[in-house]
């Protein structure tokens, strides 16, 4: 069920200073208002597309891709290096930018604007909107977990993924799988705070590998 407003005032207050708190953010990254999530929230669930696409942000590697690009004869499908796979400009031209201000399929923000409780927003305005996820990079254990922080980015959105009943959609199970809601889905049960109290609980990579494959999603 999508969030009231008032409700997601309560969580998203709770789960923001929960997770500054936790994380070790609170002199780091500043708070962001509650109407500005709000708003992020109500443009990720209008996506025209109605979908997101989510993983590395590499935008130092533009020229690098541009000059691939370039190298590859014509009608010849040579494979990118990983490193350059990801959500570049490309990606946002043609997607479209999701924040408090756009509504599109890939979240950008400005550095001002962001830290790890915006970044749960946009995962639950999307799953509450049932929308697909389909990576920019590939899902694998150097893209997912972080021997300092137990999860990339990456991995924590394939948490709340995991917890809203998402299901992956592959014949390659790397770049090519799609994220879509399984028919016993539980998007509706999907919300901040406990989104934040489960990335607590995982306290080791072990422990985050453990809970992704439990919910189905193996990592490679």
């Amino acid at each position: 069920m999508a969030y009231t407003k008032s409700k997601f005032t309560a969580d998203f207050e709770a789960a923001q200073q929960a997770g500054l708190s936790y994380h070790g953010m609170a002199k780091v990254v500043k708070s962001i208002p509650v109407e500005e999530a709000w708003d992020l929230y109500q443009n990720t669930r209008r996506a025209p597309l109605r979908m997101q696409i989510f993983g590395r942000h590499i935008f130092d590697q533009n020229e690098q891709v541009v000059k691939f690009a370039k190298s590859v004869p014509s009608g010849d499908s040579k494979q990118m290096p990983d490193f350059m796979v990801g959500i570049t400009q490309t990606e946002l031209d043609n997607f479209g930018k999701t924040n408090a201000n756009e509504s599109g399929s890939a979240l950008l923000t400005g550095r001002d604007s962001w830290n790890l409780t915006i970044n749960d927003v946009w995962v639950c305005g999307a799953a509450h909107a049932v929308q697909e996820f389909h990576p920019a990079s590939p899902i694998n254990a150097r893209n997912v977990f972080s021997q300092q922080h137990v999860l990339t980015i990456t991995g924590r959105e394939l948490v709340g993924l995991a917890l809203a009943g998402y299901i992956a959609v592959s014949s390659n199970k790397d770049i090519d799988t799609i994220y879509r809601p399984s028919i016993n889905n539980k998007v509706e049960d999907l919300n901040l705070v406990d989104y934040q109290v489960t990335i607590a609980s995982l306290k080791t990579v072990n422990d985050a590998q453990s809970f992704l494959a439990r919910k189905g999603f193996q990592i490679s």
